[in-house]
């Protein structure tokens, strides 16, 4: 543990990359709303019913949903190109988590009933619609496998990883994350505290699997992270937060 190694890098995948072609994506959006999104706001909080589905042009937003203790755990980080929404086939569904826009910028909203409609005409739309949805449940599915199976240490490390794929540059020997993050954003990714997660990178550091210099992470030996989250090389489509 701890010997640094030469790192495999991955360039980031596109959001809905390989599944919507972009005459579907411009019939989808023919049936769309869009409003502008403000910092602070939410598209839609837990219990509310769940209508729409939403598309992000521009600005981010973050899918979360309160635990135990206060903290939160953040599900899905939107950005623009995304596409998400919980489906309401039968008319009484709920959404089960809030989405709570974190940076300013465009959103197109399609009702569900029209979204089934335009389903119905295009039947290849449809099925890549459904291999849409699939996509989005592996996603979480894995996030919540890493959490769960393998610990908040195991949660973080797929975290850093996936970070790693999809805004990490090459730096010498390592995967430089291009953007920073804070021990409270990483903290809300695997539903932990920042202290909790300030204790788990000094070990890392301590280890020299990552170094942290002015806010920004580089990860050194990221296969010691794929062995604690037993990572299984997922396609970059599905290795993103």
């Amino acid at each position: 543990m701890g010997a640094i190694k030469q790192q495999s890098y991955q360039p980031p995948g596109k959001p809905n990359s390989g599944i919507f072609t972009p005459e579907q994506l411009h019939l989808l959006e023919s049936k769309m709303t869009f409003r502008k999104m403000t910092k602070g706001t939410f598209l839609f909080r837990e219990g509310d019913r769940a209508d729409y589905l939403y598309f992000i042009e521009t600005g981010k937003v973050k899918v979360m949903k309160p635990i135990e203790d206060g903290c939160l755990v953040v599900l899905h980080l939107l950005e623009s190109g995304d596409l998400y929404g919980e489906l309401n086939e039968w008319g009484r569904v709920s959404h089960g988590f809030a989405a709570e826009v974190t940076h300013d910028g465009m959103v197109g909203m399609i009702r569900q009933k029209d979204l089934f409609a335009l389903l119905q005409e295009h039947h290849e739309l449809a099925v890549r619609f459904v291999n849409w949805a699939g996509l989005i449940n592996r996603i979480t599915q894995f996030k919540l496998r890493d959490l769960f199976l393998y610990g908040k240490l195991g949660a973080l490390c797929s975290v850093l990883i996936r970070l790693s794929r999809t805004v990490g540059q090459p730096a010498g020997d390592g995967v430089r994350i291009a953007r920073k993050y804070t021990n409270t954003d990483l903290a809300q990714l695997i539903g932990s505290t920042r202290e909790g997660v300030n204790r788990m990178l000094g070990k890392l550091k301590r280890s020299k699997v990552v170094t942290i210099e002015q806010g920004y992470i580089t990860i050194r030996d990221i296969e010691f992270l794929k062995e604690i989250c037993q990572c299984r090389n997922c396609p970059n489509e599905v290795c993103r937060l």
